[in-house]
C-alpha cells in the first residue's frame, strides 16, 4: 500500500518494522495498486471520457433496478445474439455477449468491461431503452427525458470513438494487472512488464491512430449511426462559437475561421494523444523504482539472478557483462549482510558458474522465472553445494510483487464466519480461511490418505476436537 501511514519514511509502518523487528526488511510498494491510480487519472484527465462512462453506468443501474426492464434487455440481447453470424463449427456460446458489467471506482477492471459493453452491446442496449422509454413516459417524465438523452449519446459518433480509444488503453492495462497478480511473477519481471507496456503505448501513439479511427467508423456503421464523419472532412464544432462563425464583434468567432481542422485531426488532438500521453506519463511516474538505494540494488540483483542471464554466466571467459552480473548478486546479498556470508556466497557463485558451463543443455527454462532456478537446484540436489546462493534465490522468489492475493482473502471472511458460525474459535477460523484461499492446493490432496492419517494418529489428536494438523 502506498498510503503515508504505511510508506512514510519517518513514522510509517515500514519504518517502525525496520526499527523494531527486522532492520534489513525492505519496503516494496504493491505493484498492482498503482494501476488503479493510473486509470483514474487517465479517465478524469480527458474531457468526455468520464461522461461517457457515467452514461453506461446510469443505463446499467436503470436496467438492473427493475426485473421487467432486465427481462426486456435479456430478450433484446438474445435476439441480437441469434442474429449474429457464427463461423462454421463455432458454438453458440462463442458468439453470445454477456450482461452489462457493474461500475466501480475501486474495482477499475469493471470499467474495462463497461467500456467493452458500450461497443459490444450497443444495439441491444439501445433497443431496450427505446422500448422502456414509452412505458416510463406515462409515469415519470424526468426518467423518460434521461433515457432519451442516453439514446442520443449512444447514437453519436463521439461516444463510439471515445469508447474505442478507451478500450485500446484499458485492455493492455487489464492484462498488466493480471500479470502482476500471478504468483510466479518476480519483482524484476514485473518492472520489465511495465517497461514493455510503456513501449507498447508509445508505439500505439505513433502508428495506430488511423486504425482506431477506422474501427470507430466500422462500429458506428454496425450500430446504424447516421452522419458518420470521414477522416478528411472539416470538423464543425458545436456551440456558440461555431454558430457565430464569421460574425464581426463576436469573441472567439475568428478561431475556427483561421484554423480549419479535419475530423480525424480533431479527435487525435483532443482525445487520442492526451489519453496516451497521460497513461505513459502516469506509468513512468507510478512505477519508477526510485525508493531507496537498497531497493535499487535489490531490483538489480533480481535481474542478475534471472535465468535469462545463465547463458552469460556459463561462458568460460570473464566478460565485463558477466562481471557486472556477479557484482549485482553480491550487492543484493549485502542488503541482508547479517544473513549471508559474502565470502561463502562468492565461492557458491564460482561453483554455480562451473555447473552451468558443464550442464548448459539442462539449465532451467527462463520463461518460468526465478522459481525455475530454485526448482532446478532442488531437484538436482545442487542446492546442498551452494546453500548461500540457494537461500538468496529463495529470498528473491518470496519477495512480493503485489498484495492483491492477500487482500482478496479478506472478503472470504463473510463466507466463513457467517451467522451460523458466529461462535467458532480462532484456530478453526484460521484453518477454514487457509483452505478457502488455497482451494487449488486443496484439490490436489488425496482425501483417502488424509482419512488414513487421521485414523492412525487418532490417539495423538485432541479428543475434544478430533482434528489433526495436515
Amino acid at each position: 500500500d502506498g498510503a503515508n501511514n504505511m510508506s512514510g519514511r519517518l513514522a510509517g509502518l515500514q519504518k517502525l518494522i525496520r526499527q523494531r523487528i527486522a532492520m534489513y526488511a525492505l519496503y516494496i510498494h504493491c505493484m498492482a495498486h498503482p494501476i488503479n491510480l493510473v486509470v483514474g487519472n487517465v479517465v478524469d484527465g480527458v474531457d468526455g471520457v468520464r461522461e461517457a462512462l457515467d452514461v453506461m453506468k446510469s443505463i446499467r443501474n436503470m436496467i438492473a433496478a427493475s426485473p421487467k426492464r432486465h427481462s426486456i434487455f435479456e430478450r433484446k440481447l438474445q435476439e441480437y445474439n441469434d442474429s449474429k453470424p457464427r463461423a462454421s463449427g463455432a458454438k453458440r456460446s462463442d458468439t453470445q455477449e454477456k450482461a452489462l458489467a457493474k461500475f466501480s471506482d475501486v474495482k477499475w477492471n469493471y470499467n474495462v468491461r463497461l467500456a467493452r459493453n458500450a461497443l459490444e452491446l450497443n444495439v441491444p442496449v439501445y433497443d431496450t431503452l427505446e422500448e422502456v422509454k414509452d412505458d416510463v413516459a406515462e409515469d415519470n417524465a424526468k426518467t423518460a427525458a434521461e433515457i432519451k438523452g442516453w439514446m442520443t449519446k449512444l447514437d453519436d459518433f463521439s461516444f463510439v470513438i471515445t469508447m474505442v480509444v478507451l478500450v485500446a488503453v484499458l485492455d493492455p492495462l487489464d492484462r498488466l494487472s493480471r500479470i502482476l497478480q500471478k504468483k510466479t511473477k518476480d519483482l524484476g519481471k514485473a518492472y520489465a512488464a511495465v517497461a514493455e507496456l510503456v513501449e507498447h503505448f508509445e508505439t500505439v501513439r505513433e502508428t495506430k491512430w488511423r486504425e482506431l479511427f477506422a474501427d470507430a467508423v466500422r462500429y458506428a456503421n454496425n450500430f446504424g449511426i447516421d452522419n458518420i464523419p470521414k477522416y478528411e472532412t472539416e470538423y464543425k464544432p458545436r456551440g456558440a462559437r461555431y454558430r457565430n462563425k464569421g460574425k464581426p464583434g463576436v469573441e472567439g468567432a475568428e478561431y475556427y475561421c483561421s484554423k480549419p481542422i479535419t475530423t480525424g485531426e480533431h479527435w487525435k488532438a483532443n482525445l487520442f494523444e492526451p489519453m496516451l500521453s497521460n497513461v505513459i506519463d502516469e506509468l513512468k511516474r507510478r512505477f519508477e523504482p526510485a525508493f531507496s538505494d537498497d531497493l535499487f540494488k535489490l531490483i538489480a540483483g533480481l535481474d542478475a539472478l534471472h535465468p535469462n542471464n545463465f547463458n552469460i554466466l556459463k561462458q568460460k571467459h570473464k566478460s565485463e557483462e558477466k562481471q557486472d552480473i556477479l557484482e549485482a548478486i553480491i550487492d543484493m546479498a549485502r542488503c541482508y549482510e547479517d544473513d549471508f556470508d559474502i565470502g561463502v556466497l562468492t565461492r557458491d557463485l564460482d561453483l554455480w558458474d562451473n555447473h552451468l558451463s558443464c550442464n548448459g543443455d539442462k539449465i532451467p527454462n527462463a520463461e518460468c522465472g526465478l522459481a525455475s532456478a530454485v526448482k532446478y537446484m532442488f531437484e538436482s540436489n545442487f542446492h546442498i553445494q551452494v546453500q548461500e546462493l540457494f537461500q538468496l534465490y529463495v529470498r528473491a522468489v518470496v519477495l512480493p510483487v503485489s498484495t492483491e492475493s492477500i487482500e482478496r482473502s479478506f472478503p472470504s471472511m463473510k463466507y466463513m464466519r457467517n451467522y451460523l458460525r458466529s461462535t467458532m474459535a480462532q484456530d478453526r477460523l484460521d484453518a477454514l480461511l487457509l483452505m478457502y484461499c488455497n482451494q487449488d492446493l486443496l484439490e490436489k490432496l488425496d482425501m483417502d490418505k488424509v482419512l488414513d492419517y487421521w485414523y492412525l494418529h487418532e490417539r495423538e489428536t485432541d479428543e475434544a476436537t478430533r482434528r489433526v494438523v495436515i
